[in-house]
């Protein structure tokens, strides 16, 4: 599933929502203590660009702190721990994040969130560390989604899209068309396909 939208990962083109089991469990050194942080009073500017080779764990970090500590509260743990597992292969993962070629956002250097949209204006993965809620990380990966749409010239955005962000989706302009119950590592982790015309 993704997004916190959406689909956890699978083929970039628009589906069933399905991780595929190629994420196998290993290096686990990629996996860092989970903490929230205080949000700060006048927090530092953020900047939104292109992914850079060599940030694949830190994706990975935001990957699974926003499903391990936001997308917790609307699925039970199997379905968290059959969706974000606590390691995955390394070389798989940054082929993925490579193929993808996402936004990321980037506050004092640290990337805090990711989000990706397709020339079919599909939404594979967006996703906001768990450690750096309510600071408009989503929001502005949002608005530079819908700018790179219509650099595009796209007609929609579509994506497959979790419980947890459905509600943000819908402040955005998505409705949902489907609702969906995709199998992930023999667990289903329900989700809904949403779209937006633009």
């Amino acid at each position: 599933m993704r997004c916190l939208t959406g689909r956890s990962s699978g083929p970039p083109p628009a589906g069933p929502a399905t991780l595929p089991v190629y994420f196998q469990l290993r290096a686990a050194r990629w996996l860092l203590p989970l903490s929230f942080n205080v949000r700060p009073q006048n927090p530092p500017p953020m900047q939104i660009r292109r992914f850079v080779p060599g940030e694949e764990a830190a994706l990975f970090q935001i990957y699974y702190s926003a499903i391990h500590l936001v997308a917790v509260h609307d699925y039970a743990q199997e379905q968290i721990d059959a969706w974000a597992p606590s390691t995955v292969d390394p070389e798989l993962w940054a082929s993925r994040i490579r193929g993808i070629n996402p936004f990321v956002a980037v506050i004092e250097a640290e990337p805090v969130g990711y989000a990706d949209v397709q020339a079919t204006g599909y939404i594979d993965h967006f996703f906001v560390s768990g450690r750096h809620p309510r600071r408009g990380i989503g929001g502005t990966l949002m608005k530079a989604l819908e700018s790179e749409a219509r650099r595009l010239h796209l007609k929609e955005l579509t994506s497959d899209v979790s419980r947890t962000a459905q509600p943000f989706f819908e402040h955005f302009g998505f409705a949902v068309v489907e609702r969906r119950a995709p199998v992930v590592r023999d667990i289903v982790v329900p989700n809904a396909f949403m779209r937006k015309v633009l």
